[in-house]
């Protein structure tokens, strides 16, 4: 690993220890783990001509080791709420960390 490699993964366990929550992630198998998220909310307005468009997908950052080899993800529960992962997560370029974007489906109470 090299200098900034380790620099880089410090810094992106020290981002989860201050900003994540919580979760429990359901794969397609029906695997379930527990472990942390970084939850973003990047709704967007578009103007599309005379139309604004309003975006409900919810972005999470989540560690690769978290997530076993070989393992699609399904389902992130985060605070009571439900979301259903779509597409496949994204890698950032150094490995360090998985984009996964999902919209929300049902809350528990």
């Amino acid at each position: 690993m090299s200098r900034f490699q380790a620099i880089a993964a410090q810094s992106i366990e020290s981002l989860f220890r201050v900003f994540a929550d919580q979760a429990l992630l359901v794969c397609r198998d029906g695997t379930q783990i527990s472990t942390s998220v970084i939850s973003r909310f990047p709704d967007e307005i578009v103007d599309i001509l005379d139309t604004r468009v309003h975006s409900e997908t919810r972005m999470f950052d989540i560690r690769p080791q978290d997530i076993p080899t070989g393992k699609q993800l399904d389902i992130i529960q985060v605070n009571n709420r439900v979301y259903k992962v779509q597409g496949e997560p994204i890698q950032d370029q150094h490995q360090l960390s998985l984009r996964v974007e999902a919209y929300e489906t049902e809350s528990s109470p």
